[in-house]
């Protein structure tokens, strides 16, 4: 079996997400069969990627595993751009789980009758 073709970018995306403090990066790019380039976690989130340049089209492998996937949809990176819009994303969306998590411990010892801790 040849190795599966890479997008000109995906050295410079890979890059791009490996000097962000927190990220962590795994390349599925040899693996083929429709499954996405990356698996990135960060924030505790896990995002599945794949890797198109500018006019890149999923072919009909990728579609049909795209299609199926159960989890979080796939995240099409094209540039470095993209990458810096992704983390700024899971950024805002990483506070909110946080926040919750805050308000319902506040909640819970008012409802004990102790005063609220601040812990953020």
């Amino acid at each position: 079996m040849s190795p599966k073709r890479i997008d000109d970018n995906h050295r410079a995306i890979v890059k791009a997400l490996r000097q962000h403090p927190g990220v962590r990066v795994f390349s599925t790019a040899a693996v083929g069969k429709g499954v996405p380039d990356l698996c990135v976690g960060y924030q505790s989130f896990t995002i599945l990627c794949e890797i198109k340049g500018a006019k890149g089209r999923l072919n009909p492998a990728q579609t049909e595993w795209h299609f199926e996937w159960t989890g979080t949809p796939v995240v099409i990176l094209r540039t470095v751009d993209d990458v810096i819009l992704l983390l700024r994303t899971l950024d805002h969306y990483a506070t909110e789980p946080r926040a919750l998590a805050t308000a319902l411990i506040m909640q819970r010892e008012t409802d004990a009758g102790r005063p609220p801790t601040s812990k953020s």
